[in-house]
């Protein structure tokens, strides 16, 4: 790459960019915004995570693996982050010895509302100027996409470890 032409690739001006790097960028955009606004918080990461247990009150840790498509593995980290942070609490599931029922503390709570205020406020700057239409028709593409990526990532086989 030539001097001049450092940090000038942008890969939303190229219709052959892959969507995954695209959405990828806007993510990070996001999500730094994310923690900033959520700096003051006693948390790092996890936001929406922390918000999802907490507007359920209630939830399996399988349920949430599955909800966010994170490995067991994955979750259990997140889990173990949030719990020393003393922000949610695990405890056995009392019908199914495998399972954890994953729940807020109070302190865990009490950062609920500045998180959906934090994402309300992020989602409301990146879709300002598009009009509702735009909104909701970008909405539904994405939906869309999701059905069609999901449809061939179900046909994909998986293979067995020997």
């Amino acid at each position: 790459m030539l001097p001049q032409q450092k940090n000038k690739i942008n890969p939303f001006e190229s219709k052959e960019s892959p969507l995954s790097l695209m959405f990828n960028m806007l993510f990070k955009k996001y999500y730094h915004a994310a923690e900033q606004q959520l700096a003051s918080a006693e948390l790092d990461r996890y936001f929406y995570v922390l918000g999802l247990i907490c507007k359920h009150e209630e939830i399996t840790q399988q349920c949430l693996a599955n909800c966010l498509q994170i490995d067991k593995a994955t979750m259990v980290r997140v889990i173990d982050y949030l719990t020393e942070k003393g922000l949610v609490k695990r405890t056995p599931h009392s019908e199914d010895r495998r399972a954890y029922i994953i729940s807020p503390t109070a302190k865990g709570l009490k950062l609920a509302p500045k998180i959906d205020t934090t994402f309300c406020n992020l989602n409301k700057l990146a879709f300002k100027g598009f009009s509702s239409q735009e909104k909701n028709m970008f909405l539904e593409l994405l939906s869309k996409m999701d059905d069609n990526l999901s449809a061939v990532a179900s046909n994909i086989p998986t293979q067995k470890i020997k």
